[in-house]
Protein backbone atom coordinates (compact mmCIF):
# COMPACT_ATOMS: atom_id res chain seq x y z
CA UNK A 1 0.00 0.00 0.00
CA UNK A 2 1.32 3.29 -0.69
CA UNK A 3 1.19 5.50 2.12
CA UNK A 4 -0.02 8.77 2.46
CA UNK A 5 2.10 12.35 1.52
CA UNK A 6 -0.08 15.53 2.66
CA UNK A 7 0.31 19.22 4.43
CA UNK A 8 -0.83 19.45 7.56
CA UNK A 9 -2.39 22.74 8.84
CA UNK A 10 -1.51 23.29 12.37
CA UNK A 11 -2.59 25.84 15.39
CA UNK A 12 -1.39 26.18 19.06
CA UNK A 13 0.58 22.62 18.71
CA UNK A 14 3.16 23.56 17.01
CA UNK A 15 3.81 27.17 19.01
CA UNK A 16 4.35 24.95 21.96
CA UNK A 17 6.31 22.48 19.83
CA UNK A 18 8.95 25.56 19.01
CA UNK A 19 9.30 26.44 22.45
CA UNK A 20 10.28 22.96 23.72
CA UNK A 21 12.89 21.27 21.41
CA UNK A 22 14.99 23.75 20.27
CA UNK A 23 15.76 23.04 16.24
CA UNK A 24 19.40 20.80 17.15
CA UNK A 25 19.14 17.96 15.42
CA UNK A 26 19.90 16.25 12.04
CA UNK A 27 17.13 17.48 9.88
CA UNK A 28 17.27 21.17 10.15
CA UNK A 29 19.56 23.05 7.59
CA UNK A 30 20.13 26.63 6.88
CA UNK A 31 20.29 27.81 10.19
CA UNK A 32 21.73 31.59 10.77
CA UNK A 33 21.56 34.09 12.94
CA UNK A 34 18.72 35.24 11.80
CA UNK A 35 16.80 32.26 11.71
CA UNK A 36 17.06 29.79 14.34
CA UNK A 37 14.86 27.95 12.84
CA UNK A 38 16.20 27.04 9.47
CA UNK A 39 14.57 24.41 7.26
CA UNK A 40 13.90 20.85 7.98
CA UNK A 41 13.59 17.87 6.16
CA UNK A 42 12.78 14.54 7.19
CA UNK A 43 15.29 12.03 9.38
CA UNK A 44 16.81 9.06 7.53
CA UNK A 45 19.47 7.63 5.94
CA UNK A 46 19.71 7.89 1.82
CA UNK A 47 20.57 5.04 -0.62
CA UNK A 48 20.24 3.94 -3.53
CA UNK A 49 21.70 0.83 -1.57
CA UNK A 50 21.06 -0.18 2.15
CA UNK A 51 22.00 -2.98 4.78
CA UNK A 52 19.50 -3.27 7.46
CA UNK A 53 19.64 -5.84 9.85
CA UNK A 54 16.97 -8.10 12.10
CA UNK A 55 18.00 -7.17 15.69
CA UNK A 56 15.77 -7.44 18.90
CA UNK A 57 15.92 -4.76 21.70
CA UNK A 58 13.66 -3.09 24.31
CA UNK A 59 11.44 0.65 23.74
CA UNK A 60 11.31 2.87 26.21
CA UNK A 61 7.86 4.41 26.80
CA UNK A 62 7.54 7.56 28.17
CA UNK A 63 6.30 6.45 31.93
CA UNK A 64 9.50 4.43 32.45
CA UNK A 65 8.55 1.46 30.53
CA UNK A 66 10.16 -1.39 28.59
CA UNK A 67 8.83 -2.98 25.91
CA UNK A 68 10.61 -5.83 24.11
CA UNK A 69 10.62 -5.62 20.28
CA UNK A 70 12.12 -6.86 16.75
CA UNK A 71 13.32 -4.13 14.22
CA UNK A 72 15.67 -3.19 11.72
CA UNK A 73 19.49 -1.46 12.30
CA UNK A 74 21.33 0.52 10.10
CA UNK A 75 24.39 -2.07 9.34
CA UNK A 76 26.10 -2.11 12.35
CA UNK A 77 24.27 0.31 14.14
CA UNK A 78 21.94 -0.20 16.77
CA UNK A 79 18.59 -1.90 16.78
CA UNK A 80 16.07 0.92 16.12
CA UNK A 81 12.16 1.50 16.33
CA UNK A 82 10.37 2.31 14.20
CA UNK A 83 13.07 0.71 11.65
CA UNK A 84 15.33 3.15 9.32
CA UNK A 85 13.55 5.95 6.78
CA UNK A 86 15.08 5.12 3.55
CA UNK A 87 15.64 8.08 1.63
CA UNK A 88 16.11 7.36 -2.39
CA UNK A 89 15.74 9.45 -5.50
CA UNK A 90 13.08 8.86 -8.65
CA UNK A 91 14.47 6.23 -10.81
CA UNK A 92 17.34 4.97 -8.56
CA UNK A 93 17.75 1.09 -8.44
CA UNK A 94 17.52 0.72 -5.25
CA UNK A 95 18.97 -2.42 -3.50
CA UNK A 96 18.56 -3.61 0.30
CA UNK A 97 20.04 -6.03 1.49
CA UNK A 98 18.60 -8.28 5.06
CA UNK A 99 21.04 -9.66 7.13
CA UNK A 100 19.24 -11.54 9.96
CA UNK A 101 20.65 -11.56 13.60
CA UNK A 102 17.30 -13.63 14.80
CA UNK A 103 16.52 -17.06 15.90
CA UNK A 104 13.66 -16.87 12.87
CA UNK A 105 12.95 -16.11 9.40
CA UNK A 106 12.65 -12.63 8.41
CA UNK A 107 11.70 -10.90 5.08
CA UNK A 108 10.63 -7.27 4.11
CA UNK A 109 7.76 -6.59 1.25
CA UNK A 110 7.29 -3.21 -0.18
CA UNK A 111 4.00 -2.06 -0.90
CA UNK A 112 3.72 -0.18 -4.35
CA UNK A 113 6.94 -0.45 -5.69
CA UNK A 114 7.97 -3.19 -8.41
CA UNK A 115 8.34 -5.35 -9.71
CA UNK A 116 10.79 -6.41 -6.81
CA UNK A 117 13.40 -8.83 -7.49
CA UNK A 118 14.59 -11.17 -4.37
CA UNK A 119 17.64 -13.41 -4.19
CA UNK A 120 19.39 -15.44 -2.34
CA UNK A 121 18.09 -16.65 1.42
CA UNK A 122 14.88 -19.05 1.02
CA UNK A 123 11.55 -19.21 0.19
CA UNK A 124 8.68 -17.93 2.22
CA UNK A 125 4.80 -17.06 1.50
CA UNK A 126 5.44 -13.32 0.42
CA UNK A 127 9.22 -13.48 -0.82
CA UNK A 128 12.12 -14.95 -0.85
CA UNK A 129 12.98 -14.76 3.76
CA UNK A 130 16.50 -14.43 5.41
CA UNK A 131 16.91 -17.45 7.21
CA UNK A 132 17.47 -17.81 11.16
CA UNK A 133 20.76 -17.14 12.78
CA UNK A 134 22.16 -20.47 13.24
CA UNK A 135 25.50 -20.83 15.32
CA UNK A 136 26.35 -16.98 14.99
CA UNK A 137 25.74 -17.18 11.36
CA UNK A 138 23.17 -14.24 9.95
CA UNK A 139 20.45 -15.66 7.17
CA UNK A 140 20.53 -12.89 4.09
CA UNK A 141 18.37 -11.78 1.61
CA UNK A 142 18.83 -8.93 -1.26
CA UNK A 143 16.08 -7.21 -2.62
CA UNK A 144 16.50 -4.70 -5.20
CA UNK A 145 13.49 -2.38 -7.49
CA UNK A 146 13.37 0.97 -9.13
CA UNK A 147 12.02 3.44 -7.59
CA UNK A 148 9.75 4.71 -10.25
CA UNK A 149 7.33 7.31 -8.12
CA UNK A 150 8.05 10.25 -5.49
CA UNK A 151 5.65 9.90 -2.60
CA UNK A 152 5.67 8.68 0.71
CA UNK A 153 5.58 4.71 1.54
CA UNK A 154 5.16 1.85 3.88
CA UNK A 155 7.67 -1.49 4.14
CA UNK A 156 7.59 -3.85 6.41
CA UNK A 157 7.93 -7.58 7.58
CA UNK A 158 6.87 -10.36 4.75
CA UNK A 159 6.99 -13.33 6.95
CA UNK A 160 4.49 -13.97 9.54
CA UNK A 161 3.23 -10.45 9.20
CA UNK A 162 0.54 -10.68 12.43
CA UNK A 163 2.93 -10.46 14.74
CA UNK A 164 6.55 -9.42 13.18
CA UNK A 165 4.89 -6.16 12.43
CA UNK A 166 2.87 -6.43 15.65
CA UNK A 167 7.01 -6.91 17.38
CA UNK A 168 8.10 -3.62 15.15
CA UNK A 169 9.40 -4.58 11.93
CA UNK A 170 8.01 -1.42 10.15
CA UNK A 171 9.47 1.71 8.51
CA UNK A 172 9.01 4.23 5.80
CA UNK A 173 10.36 4.90 2.68
CA UNK A 174 10.40 8.23 0.72
CA UNK A 175 11.02 8.71 -2.91
CA UNK A 176 12.16 12.29 -3.99
CA UNK A 177 11.48 13.56 -7.10
CA UNK A 178 13.86 13.53 -10.04
CA UNK A 179 15.84 17.31 -9.97
CA UNK A 180 15.64 17.10 -5.53
CA UNK A 181 18.77 18.21 -3.99
CA UNK A 182 19.06 18.37 -0.12
CA UNK A 183 21.22 21.87 -0.55
CA UNK A 184 19.08 23.26 -2.92
CA UNK A 185 16.10 24.55 -1.53
CA UNK A 186 14.47 25.69 -4.34
CA UNK A 187 14.42 22.33 -5.74
CA UNK A 188 11.99 21.02 -2.43
CA UNK A 189 9.06 19.42 -3.60
CA UNK A 190 6.75 16.84 -2.71
CA UNK A 191 6.46 15.93 -6.50
CA UNK A 192 7.82 16.68 -9.98
CA UNK A 193 5.52 19.98 -9.81
CA UNK A 194 6.11 23.68 -8.56
CA UNK A 195 2.86 23.59 -6.58
CA UNK A 196 4.59 20.63 -4.52
CA UNK A 197 6.95 22.82 -2.80
CA UNK A 198 7.36 23.22 0.38
CA UNK A 199 9.67 24.83 3.33
CA UNK A 200 9.71 22.04 6.00
CA UNK A 201 9.60 18.83 6.17
CA UNK A 202 8.24 16.01 8.90
CA UNK A 203 7.26 12.39 9.21
CA UNK A 204 4.85 10.60 11.11
CA UNK A 205 5.25 7.28 11.44
CA UNK A 206 2.11 5.84 13.72
CA UNK A 207 2.10 2.57 15.47
CA UNK A 208 0.75 0.69 18.05
CA UNK A 209 1.86 -1.78 20.54
CA UNK A 210 -0.24 -4.51 22.85
CA UNK A 211 2.36 -5.13 26.11
CA UNK A 212 0.89 -8.26 26.52
CA UNK A 213 1.95 -9.64 23.56
CA UNK A 214 5.28 -8.00 23.55
CA UNK A 215 5.85 -9.43 27.44
CA UNK A 216 4.89 -12.93 26.14
CA UNK A 217 7.23 -13.56 23.13
CA UNK A 218 9.84 -12.05 25.58
CA UNK A 219 9.54 -14.89 28.47
CA UNK A 220 9.22 -17.49 26.05
CA UNK A 221 12.44 -15.94 23.83
CA UNK A 222 14.19 -15.63 27.64
CA UNK A 223 13.17 -19.62 27.70
CA UNK A 224 14.15 -20.22 24.09
CA UNK A 225 17.88 -22.34 23.76
CA UNK A 226 17.93 -23.31 20.79
CA UNK A 227 20.11 -21.30 18.94
CA UNK A 228 18.45 -21.19 15.53
CA UNK A 229 17.73 -24.86 15.10
CA UNK A 230 15.41 -25.18 15.57
CA UNK A 231 13.84 -21.85 14.63
CA UNK A 232 12.20 -19.84 17.58
CA UNK A 233 8.58 -20.01 17.45
CA UNK A 234 6.54 -18.41 19.87
CA UNK A 235 3.04 -18.80 20.53
CA UNK A 236 1.05 -15.38 20.39
CA UNK A 237 -2.78 -14.53 19.82
CA UNK A 238 -2.48 -11.75 17.80
CA UNK A 239 -6.40 -11.86 17.74
CA UNK A 240 -6.80 -10.94 21.05
CA UNK A 241 -4.64 -7.53 20.23
CA UNK A 242 -5.57 -4.33 22.69
CA UNK A 243 -3.42 -1.66 22.10
CA UNK A 244 -2.03 0.23 25.48
CA UNK A 245 0.89 2.16 23.66
CA UNK A 246 0.48 4.83 20.60
CA UNK A 247 3.41 5.75 18.65
CA UNK A 248 4.69 8.61 16.58
CA UNK A 249 8.38 7.62 14.96
CA UNK A 250 8.51 5.25 18.10
CA UNK A 251 8.01 7.29 20.60
CA UNK A 252 4.97 7.82 23.00
CA UNK A 253 4.11 11.40 24.44
CA UNK A 254 5.59 13.21 25.57
CA UNK A 255 8.64 11.78 24.86
CA UNK A 256 7.46 12.75 21.13
CA UNK A 257 8.53 16.76 21.90
CA UNK A 258 11.89 15.96 22.72
CA UNK A 259 14.91 16.51 20.03
CA UNK A 260 15.84 13.52 17.17
CA UNK A 261 18.60 11.80 17.78
CA UNK A 262 17.92 11.96 22.08
CA UNK A 263 20.64 10.44 24.08
CA UNK A 264 17.65 9.82 26.58
CA UNK A 265 16.30 7.91 23.53
CA UNK A 266 18.92 5.87 22.08
CA UNK A 267 17.17 3.11 20.31
CA UNK A 268 14.43 5.88 19.40
CA UNK A 269 15.87 8.58 17.20
CA UNK A 270 13.30 10.03 15.67
CA UNK A 271 10.96 12.76 16.80
CA UNK A 272 7.67 14.28 16.15
CA UNK A 273 8.00 17.89 17.15
CA UNK A 274 6.96 20.02 13.52
CA UNK A 275 7.72 23.23 13.55
CA UNK A 276 7.65 26.06 10.78
CA UNK A 277 7.56 30.09 10.43
CA UNK A 278 4.32 31.72 9.88
CA UNK A 279 3.58 32.13 5.93
CA UNK A 280 5.49 28.96 5.18
CA UNK A 281 4.57 25.60 4.06
CA UNK A 282 4.78 22.24 5.34
CA UNK A 283 4.80 18.89 4.03
CA UNK A 284 3.75 16.32 6.61
CA UNK A 285 4.31 13.16 5.54
CA UNK A 286 2.30 10.59 7.15
CA UNK A 287 2.14 6.57 7.69
CA UNK A 288 -0.30 4.75 9.25
CA UNK A 289 1.54 1.30 10.19
CA UNK A 290 -0.47 0.31 13.33
CA UNK A 291 -3.77 -1.67 13.51
CA UNK A 292 -5.74 1.37 12.95
CA UNK A 293 -5.56 0.57 9.02
CA UNK A 294 -3.34 -2.15 8.84
CA UNK A 295 -6.28 -4.53 8.18
CA UNK A 296 -8.84 -2.58 5.46
CA UNK A 297 -5.31 -1.19 3.92
CA UNK A 298 -4.62 -5.03 2.56
CA UNK A 299 -8.34 -4.11 0.41
CA UNK A 300 -7.86 -0.47 -0.54
CA UNK A 301 -5.70 2.68 0.53
CA UNK A 302 -6.77 3.84 4.19
CA UNK A 303 -5.12 6.59 6.22
CA UNK A 304 -6.30 8.44 9.60
CA UNK A 305 -7.48 11.76 9.86
CA UNK A 306 -7.03 14.03 13.22
CA UNK A 307 -9.21 16.81 14.38
CA UNK A 308 -8.19 19.08 17.60
CA UNK A 309 -9.72 18.26 20.78
CA UNK A 310 -10.91 21.29 22.81
CA UNK A 311 -8.47 22.00 25.36
CA UNK A 312 -6.33 19.58 23.66
CA UNK A 313 -7.70 17.05 25.84
CA UNK A 314 -7.21 13.42 24.02
CA UNK A 315 -8.13 9.95 25.48
CA UNK A 316 -9.72 11.04 28.70
CA UNK A 317 -13.71 11.23 29.30
CA UNK A 318 -14.08 14.85 29.16
CA UNK A 319 -12.43 14.54 25.45
CA UNK A 320 -14.56 16.97 23.03
CA UNK A 321 -14.59 18.75 19.70
CA UNK A 322 -16.15 21.46 18.80
CA UNK A 323 -18.91 21.17 15.66
CA UNK A 324 -16.98 23.26 13.35
CA UNK A 325 -13.79 20.88 13.55
CA UNK A 326 -15.79 17.81 12.75
CA UNK A 327 -16.94 19.81 10.09
CA UNK A 328 -13.66 20.65 8.68
CA UNK A 329 -12.99 17.07 8.97
CA UNK A 330 -15.27 15.79 6.91
CA UNK A 331 -14.21 18.49 4.40
CA UNK A 332 -10.43 17.22 4.22
CA UNK A 333 -12.04 13.35 3.84
CA UNK A 334 -14.35 14.18 0.79
CA UNK A 335 -11.67 16.48 -0.44
CA UNK A 336 -9.37 13.57 -0.05
CA UNK A 337 -12.13 11.62 -2.28
CA UNK A 338 -11.87 13.79 -4.89
CA UNK A 339 -7.66 14.42 -5.86
CA UNK A 340 -7.22 15.75 -9.47
CA UNK A 341 -4.82 13.33 -12.01
CA UNK A 342 -1.90 14.16 -10.32
CA UNK A 343 -2.66 12.84 -6.76
CA UNK A 344 -2.69 16.08 -4.15
CA UNK A 345 -4.43 19.26 -4.40
CA UNK A 346 -2.03 22.52 -4.23
CA UNK A 347 -3.10 25.46 -1.76
CA UNK A 348 -6.05 27.54 -3.51
CA UNK A 349 -6.63 24.98 -5.83
CA UNK A 350 -10.13 24.12 -7.31
CA UNK A 351 -11.18 20.76 -7.00
CA UNK A 352 -14.90 18.85 -7.90
CA UNK A 353 -16.18 17.33 -5.24
CA UNK A 354 -17.67 14.98 -7.18
CA UNK A 355 -14.29 13.57 -8.77
CA UNK A 356 -13.34 10.05 -7.21
CA UNK A 357 -9.88 8.41 -7.35
CA UNK A 358 -7.83 6.76 -4.61
CA UNK A 359 -5.58 7.92 -1.61
CA UNK A 360 -5.36 11.40 -0.12
CA UNK A 361 -3.43 14.40 0.11
CA UNK A 362 -3.84 17.98 0.84
CA UNK A 363 -1.79 21.11 1.17
CA UNK A 364 -2.25 23.79 3.36
CA UNK A 365 -0.53 26.94 4.24
CA UNK A 366 0.14 28.63 7.60
CA UNK A 367 -0.45 31.80 8.51
CA UNK A 368 -0.44 32.09 11.89
CA UNK A 369 0.36 30.75 15.39
CA UNK A 370 -3.23 30.05 17.17
CA UNK A 371 -3.09 30.82 20.89
CA UNK A 372 -5.82 27.83 21.64
CA UNK A 373 -8.03 25.46 19.78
Amino acid sequence: MRAITKMLWTGSLLGGLALLAPPTRAGWMNVTTNDTLGNHLVDGITGPSFTLVAREGHVATAEGGSVYAWSLANGTNAFQYPAPTLIVNQGAPVVITLQNTLPFPVSLVFPAQGPVTAAGGTNGLLTREAPAMVGGVTGTVTYSFTASNPGTYLYNSGTRQDLQIEMGMVGAMIVRPTGFTDGTKSTWKAYATSDSAFDQEFLFLLTDMDPVIHADVEHQRLAYTANGNPVFNPVADTAAHNANYWFINGRTAPDTMMVAFSKSLPFQPYDGSPMLHPGQTLLMRMVGAGHDAQIISQLLPSAMLFVPSIGGISHHYTENTRDEDIVLGCQVFFLGLSLPSHGYHAPNENYDWEQASGGMAAFAHYFQVVSGF
